[in-house]
């Protein structure tokens, strides 16, 4: 077990830089998100009933459908577009997200292994992830929403907006506004949707914080009108414990890789000092740390209440660096907030309104696809849905 946090490992030159150049939503304009999110529940929400009711035995593919919405999400707060995912079969841009997520797969993996033990190789041999016909659909579509904004004089608080501002305050040109649009849409649609998943297949599989978790959503997050309380949907204790025992368990990138900037000498433990010397690329196998017996207590299973209050709750597993799902110190995820809010919004609907068990379809014990970039597993993750009155 390593004693320092592996995370905190580049120095104040490459914080700076980075405060500089990349874009990221304030709490405020967080907030002002959170109609957009909702309006997306709803549709996610009826879909999940409407294929219920064309067959009430059949069970739901969770990735599939959670993908759907966070396409949905992604898209009307970034290219201020409704994705229709629930609505068209032949979604375009539904369609080029599934493309990115596919160049994940087997040589995405390589290439990320590559980049990671030899950084210059990206730029020396052009390689790049999101292939050009998707990369040019994306950066259309970013260019046209800045237009239709602009001309159209619509007032909206997105992270649209956001850019816009930014390329007047940086004078950023239109292909790097894009840039960040685009990358924005990939980090936030398919790694929120396998941590949704996730979530849902631990609930399913767990009768008693299921009911728990629906407990605390009636009483505390939802309001007499039946509207989510934003603010109690991000501070409920009992609800940010389950966020973090499932993606504990399934974080949806199982090695985060980080370039040192300024030597140091990493204390492992047990009088271990490793030296890291500046420019050293480093692997950190989160995955490792999180199902570590030294770390958690049956560190196989689903149990949300080892982050009770009393026991130091989130904060003593994030201190000790054994609890990093997004990543932890100056190169944390930059969407982790954004992420929060949609898987979250995501989960109090879904919970408030359905019964959920796992279906026999789900292959277990659950594997992690080898030839998978991100946390997918084999098979897919199946469950069964009782609507709720």
């Amino acid at each position: 077990m390593i004693g320092r946090n592996p995370f905190v490992l580049a120095g104040q030159e490459w914080k700076e830089k980075r405060s500089q150049i990349t874009p990221a939503f304030s709490n405020n304009r967080l907030r002002a998100c959170f109609p957009l999110v909702e309006e997306v529940l709803t549709r996610f929400t009826k879909y999940i009933k409407n294929e219920h009711e064309k067959d009430k035995k059949a069970p739901l593919e969770l990735r599939e459908i959670c993908a759907r919405y966070t396409t949905d999400v992604v898209s009307s707060c970034v290219f201020n577009a409704d994705a229709q995912s629930f609505t068209k079969e032949n979604s375009e841009i539904r369609a080029m997200g599934k493309k990115f997520v596919e160049a994940l797969s087997s040589f995405g993996l390589v290439q990320f292994l590559l980049t990671s033990l030899f950084p210059g190789i990206q730029k020396l041999l052009k390689m790049r992830i999101m292939d050009k016909k998707s990369e040019d659909f994306f950066i259309n579509l970013m260019l046209q929403a800045v237009k239709l904004r602009e001309s159209s004089k619509i007032q909206r608080d997105d992270y649209l907006s956001f850019l816009i501002e930014l390329r007047k305050k940086k004078s950023i040109s239109d292909i790097e506004m894009a840039a960040h649009g685009v990358t924005f849409f990939s980090d936030g649609f398919e790694t929120s949707s396998i941590g949704i998943s996730h979530i849902l297949y631990e609930l399913a599989g767990s009768k008693n914080s299921q009911q728990k978790l629906r407990k605390e959503i009636n009483e505390m997050i939802i309001d007499e009108n039946g509207k989510i309380v934003y603010e109690n949907m991000l501070e409920n204790e009992y609800l940010n414990q389950v966020f973090y025992e499932a993606l504990r368990l399934h974080q949806p990138l199982g090695i985060y890789n980080r370039e040192c900037t300024e030597a140091i000498n990493l204390d492992c433990g047990n009088g271990k000092v490793f030296k890291i010397e500046k420019g050293m690329g480093i692997n950190i196998p989160i995955h490792c740390f999180h199902r570590d017996p030294e770390n958690y207590t049956n560190p196989n299973e689903f149990i949300p209440e080892r982050f009770d209050p009393e026991n130091g709750g989130i904060k003593a597993f994030q201190d000790r660096g054994v609890l990093a799902p997004f990543g932890d110190g100056q190169r944390i995820c930059l969407g982790k907030r954004f992420a929060q809010i949609q898987v979250k919004a995501a989960i109090v609907d879904i919970i408030r309104n359905f019964e959920l068990s796992i279906n026999e379809k789900t292959q277990r014990p659950l594997t992690i696809e080898p030839n998978h970039l991100l946390n997918v597993k084999v098979g897919g993750l199946w469950i069964n849905v009782k609507p709720l009155k």
